[in-house]
């Protein structure tokens, strides 16, 4: 090797060559990754526009278009995190020259012993004071105004008409004039 060196005329010339085609391999490798393509859907066929399509275990990732479509460079082989709030998250692996059709299913999330309260929402089970609760039947039932669901079924609540013409005022009066600041309207 030393004799190859020797006769170079000048060695530090080729050690720079070497190191610059090291360098073009190595970002040519990396842009060569096929580009994972695809469409996201929701179950009726809809496209979802913004949804987060990541590859799992870097930091590359892209997000849906209006029509559904994505594009991201992804190594053949890696694993797409797909998610989207209201839709169940899918890991799936790209597939060189493919294009992937990912149908996202809805998750229903369920609400039980929420309350919601004036100034936020906390579980029934760290409430505490006084409630009281409706069921989505008597708010179902024909009512024209959110008021009249009210109108006799939670305790503690008066719901009066300001005039008797149509689409005139009411009051809402929570715990009226027996509580202690009366002045619950």
């Amino acid at each position: 090797m030393n004799f190859i060196v020797k006769r170079l005329p000048n060695p530090g010339k080729l050690s720079m060559l070497v190191i610059t085609l090291l360098l073009l391999f190595i970002y040519n490798a990396t842009i060569a990754a096929d580009p994972a393509k695809g469409i996201v859907t929701d179950e009726s066929g809809k496209p979802l526009e913004g949804v987060t399509i990541t590859v799992k275990g870097n930091r590359s990732g892209t997000t849906s278009l209006a029509d559904g479509t994505f594009t991201l460079n992804a190594p053949a082989g890696s694993i797409l995190t797909i998610s989207y709030i209201g839709y169940e998250s899918q890991e799936l692996a790209t597939t060189p020259g493919n294009e992937l059709k990912i149908i996202l299913k809805g998750k229903s999330n369920a609400m039980d012993n929420v309350i919601v309260i004036g100034y936020g929402t906390q579980l029934k089970k760290d409430l505490t004071g006084a409630i009281g609760s409706i069921s989505e039947k008597d708010i179902e039932a024909s009512i024209t105004t959110p008021d009249q669901a009210l109108r006799g079924k939670v305790s503690g609540v008066q719901v009066h008409t300001d005039s008797h013409s149509p689409g005139g005022g009411i009051s809402v009066q929570i715990r009226g004039t027996a509580s202690i600041s009366a002045g619950g309207s």
